[in-house]
């Protein structure tokens, strides 16, 4: 897995996963809706879930946690969850800084690397900063 960005008329998104596969830990888009960040839901089996319902994600970095909104989607690795976010989010202002993160949803939790990802983050999200500071 290794950070990569795509980039069309239709989206603008960076992750961390395989390359043109569904396999992805995370994944930053930046579109006329704001900043989303999106990742995989396993702590349960799909049928516990429903796509729509909200649930929480916890971000930690270092000795600093958040607590963020959620909503599930379907993706093609599974469920996953969407969660709009602020750009002083922890969570973006982790990966803005090259730091790695955990995502943490109950008992499943997983870390993100920060190194390699910082400037893809940038690029990707700049259009949604450059709107924030604009307006």
């Amino acid at each position: 897995m290794k950070w990569h960005r795509y980039s069309s008329p239709y989206d603008n998104f960076v992750e961390f996963g395989v390359p043109d596969t569904d396999m992805r830990l995370l994944r930053v888009t930046c579109d006329k809706g704001g900043i989303d960040l999106m990742g995989p839901i396993r702590e349960a089996k799909d049928e516990d879930f429903s796509i729509g319902q909200n649930i929480t994600i916890n971000v930690e970095i270092g000795g600093a946690a958040q607590t963020l909104a959620a909503e599930v989607i379907e993706m093609g690795d599974g469920l996953n969850f969407l969660a709009k976010i602020k750009p002083s989010s922890l969570a973006l202002t982790g990966l803005l800084t090259g730091q790695s993160i955990k995502i943490v949803r109950k008992a499943f939790a997983y870390v993100v690397p920060g190194k390699g990802g910082s400037a893809l983050v940038k690029s990707a999200v700049a259009p949604c900063l450059g709107r924030r500071s604009a307006s």
